[in-house]
Parts: C-alpha cells; structure tokens; sequence
C-alpha cells in the first residue's frame, strides 16, 4: 500500500524540466590562471580565494597540469601520498577545517568563492558541495558548513561563534569516507546581495564532533568539489515508483528521477541498515536481504512530499518456504508458454506480478493460465497454511 502524503506542494512549473544555472563562478575548480606547485595556492584557481586572513588553502588540477599537484596522485608533501579522482572535471581544492594542536589554530582554514550575480532577495536557493577526507590524517570531523554573506570580508578563526552558517551538515554524521565524494546541502533564503560563500568550520575549538586514528599529519584535511548555489523556480510532486520484487541475492532499482533541487531521505521503518546505493538520492538501488519497506521524504524549502516502496524478497534467510513447513511445492512448466501448474494443497490465494510489481492476476486455483500475457520475467507468490512463497518464471511463447 502507498502511502503519499503532501504537504505545501505548489506546482508551479511542470514543464520546465531544465536545471537552474549554477551562481557560483568556477565551481568545480576548473579555470586556472597558473598551474599549482606547491601548497597554498588557492589564488591560481580563478574566483577563489582564502576565506580567513592567515589561511592557505591548497590547489590541485590537471588541467593541463603535471606534477604532485595533480589529480589522481597527490605529493604535496615528501611523507604523503594521495590517490583521488576529481567528482567533476579535472580540479579540486582542500582544506583544513580543524587543527589537533591547541586552540586558535593558524592551521584552519576557509576556501572562499564568488557569485556570477548577487542573490535575489526572498528567493529560495538550494546549495550544495562536496568533500572527501584524505587518507593518512588524524582526524575526520562533523563540522563542516557554508556561510553565505555580502562582503568578502576574513573569517576570524578565534571567534567562530559569532558566525552562523546557512548550510549545515547532515546531524551526527562524521565525514570519514576516502573514497567516495560526500555531499554537504541544505536551503538558503536570501535577504538580498548575497555575493560569497565560504567553506569551513564555524564550531568553537574543542567542541568539534570528530573522530581519531594515530596518525603524524595531526589535522583534518578535506578535498572540496563540486560547489553549487542554485535558485529554486521549479516546484514538482514526485512518487517513488511501484514495489519492487527480487530473488535473494538480486537488487533493484527504487524511487523516479528528480531534477527539482529537492533533497532525499531513504530509512527504513527501522532506521537501521538500509541496504541502498545512496540514501539521498531521488533513484537509488537496493539490495536488502529480506523484504523490506523504505519510507523516503522529499523536501524542497518547506515542502515536504512522502512516500513508500516495498521491495519483497523471495529466498534467503528471511523468507519462511513452504518446502520447510512439511509441503513440497512445484511450479511447472518453467518456462511456460500455456499454463502453469502449482503442486501443492490447501491454497489460499495465487497472486502474479510484473517486473515493476504490478500485479497481474489473482487466483485461488491450481493452474494459472499464461497465453494471454506477454513474453518475459514474472513473479508467482503463493499463499498456503500462513506461509508465502515467491518464485520467478519466464513465460515464452
């Protein structure tokens, strides 16, 4: 059963399927006016600077770059190496958003970007960047937001109470992943001439929540790509697709495409282990190894819209067989061509469904008649004595 629910929802322009221009200028790091060679060098890389008067926020491109500052392999250092792939184009910068040596760091630092225009006052904005911790750090922390303002004017590291960034990151997440490139979004509401946005962390020394390995690089240190501040003009409903059905072991694609600036969130009625690609994305796959529903709450500003999707699982340890309940139980011909033949007693109901969960009959009798339904791959689920079973077929003409 689907569950939608919506709440605020203005559609204002179905049509307009084309995403918004991208306000920050050189977002992925890409323009250069030197290639970097050294560490420090955020102010080759055109519209960027350091966002804190003593900071030094590094520089890595290969476009047409060489060198240990470029991307895969990084040797900034003589005792470090590092292997990341840009998330776009060829470029990246990083940072250190916190310094294990004391309070009032020199170390912190702030990469600090521009607008192609000022933003409009009272329009929704939806932001968004990415970060991938280095390997061979110390430490990978929580607290690491954006803070949008009108000036460009240096951030005062002992004194980052005073600030209030707009973009915060995901609540109790600690940032660890060396692989894969991490999102940090959220939504600003402009009051209007907003020009900068500046990266970094706004939390007062010693109160970060943050994570520990021995290591002699005693900082945090963030590759940062990716950045993007984008008016919000399109207001979508949106569903998550039908329930999906799988054998053990399988995996199936779940949720619809979106390109509204919206932001997903897939748990289960558990909240545990999800099983899923990417929990924030609109169209995601899953591999859960019972059946499961996923509840996933979309929000654009303040509207919220909600939905369900059950993928079933036939098979493994979480599904009770018939065949272990004293009842052997046959489906033939496999494949069929004419009609399919259930062997096994006491029936309580006989369901079919399509690959995309859509049932296609309903049956208490022992035969299923197949000749009229297309060529392909179905699911047969079968009710006896309080026990369900699901098997795939393929019905070939």
């Amino acid at each position: 059963m689907k569950i939608k629910i919506a709440i605020s929802i203005f559609i204002l322009s179905l049509s307009n399927s084309t995403k918004a221009q991208n306000l920050v200028v050189n977002p992925s790091f890409e323009q250069h006016t030197n290639c970097p060679t050294a560490e420090s060098q955020i102010n080759y890389c055109i519209s960027w600077t350091n966002g804190d008067a003593l900071g030094t926020v590094d520089y890595y491109s290969a476009n047409g770059c060489t060198g240990n500052f470029s991307p895969p392999v990084l040797k900034p250092v003589s005792y470090l190496t590092w292997y990341q792939q840009p998330l776009s184009g060829e470029s990246f910068a990083a940072f250190i958003p916190y310094y294990g040596q004391g309070a009032n760091p020199l170390g912190v630092e702030y990469p600090q970007g521009k607008f192609s225009s000022p933003l409009a006052a009272s329009q929704l904005y939806y932001v968004e960047f990415y970060i991938n911790a280095a390997s061979q750090q110390e430490y990978c922390i929580h607290d690491i937001a954006a803070l949008i303002t009108d000036t460009s004017g240096f951030v005062n590291t002992s004194n980052v109470q005073n600030y209030h960034p707009q973009i915060l990151p995901a609540p109790n997440v600690i940032y660890q992943d060396t692989i894969k490139w991490m999102r940090i979004k959220g939504y600003y509401t402009a009051q209007g001439g907003e020009n900068y946005i500046t990266i970094g962390n706004y939390t007062p020394y010693g109160y970060e929540l943050k994570d520990s390995v021995s290591s002699p690089y005693k900082v945090a240190y963030y590759f940062i790509d990716s950045v993007g501040v984008y008016p919000v003009t399109q207001w979508n409903s949106w569903n998550a697709g039908p329930d999906k059905y799988i054998n053990y072991g399988d995996s199936a694609e779940i949720g619809n495409p979106c390109s509204d600036y919206s932001i997903f969130d897939w748990i289960t009625s558990t909240n545990g282990i999800t099983y899923l690609s990417d929990s924030t994305m609109p169209q995601i796959w899953s591999k859960p190894p019972v059946t499961t529903t996923y509840y996933v709450t979309k929000t654009q500003g303040t509207n919220v819209f909600q939905d369900t999707v059950t993928v079933h699982v036939a098979g493994g340890a979480g599904i009770k067989q018939l065949s272990g309940s004293n009842m052997d139980i046959s489906i033939y011909p496999n494949p069929a061509n004419h009609k399919v033949y259930i062997g096994v007693k006491e029936i309580s109901e006989i369901k079919l469904y399509d690959l995309l969960g859509n049932e296609i009959l309903s049956t208490k009798e022992n035969e299923i008649d197949v000749s009229s339904i297309v060529n392909g791959v179905y699911f047969i689920q079968i009710s006896a004595k309080g026990n369900n079973y699901t098997q795939k077929f393929i019905v070939q003409h």
